[in-house]
This record gives C-alpha cells, structure tokens and sequence, in this order.
C-alpha cells in the first residue's frame, strides 16, 4: 500500500464531514431566518416542516439553493394562519435578507 490510498480516503472523508456541516448549517440558518421573521411580525409557529417535495406555492419556481417550510402560525389575536416560506436566494442560497411567505 503507498502512502497516496491512505491520503486519498482521508481527502474522502473529510469532503464528506465538510458536505454534512454545510447541510447542518443551511438548515439551521434558513429556520433562525424564518423563526426571525414571524416573531417580527408577531406571529407564533405552531409547526414547521421542511419540504422538499410538496413545495406549495414554489413546487416550480424554488431552485436547489433554496429551502421551503409549510408554516402554522398563530398571530397575536390569537388567530392562526397557514402559509409557505422560501428561504434563499435564486442564485447565492442563503441571505438573512431573503425570505418569501406565501399566506394560504
């Protein structure tokens, strides 16, 4: 065995932790972006779930960079409403500054 295999499976190995804490990292930016954003408004999640399949209202337009959640909330009235949110930009992903809500 030469000293390159143990070198490339260790290359390997750290792509792969790297790739899992980038998934890890966007996940929990894009929930602080969208918990930021209702608590904002005065509004409290009742649930949140990622979707990466039924996507509402960005099944076609939301792109890989970008992370949805179908959203129960309730407002300060105590009314609760029902929405979809699209964390990230088009091209760059992730930006605190990007968030769409769409109101069912």
């Amino acid at each position: 065995m030469t000293l390159q295999s143990p070198l490339a499976v260790l290359i390997f190995l750290l792509i792969i932790v790297f790739a899992f804490v980038r998934l890890y990292q966007r996940r929990s930016q894009s929930e602080a972006m969208v918990h930021a954003w209702m608590e904002e408004r005065g509004y409290t999640i009742l649930r949140s779930e990622r979707r990466s399949m039924l996507r509402g209202p960005y099944g076609w337009s939301a792109t890989k960079n970008q992370l949805v959640y179908y959203l129960v909330v309730e407002d300060t009235n105590g009314q609760q409403r029902t929405g979809w949110a699209r964390c990230g930009g088009w091209l760059r992903g992730m930006r605190p500054e990007q968030i769409d809500v769409t109101w069912e």
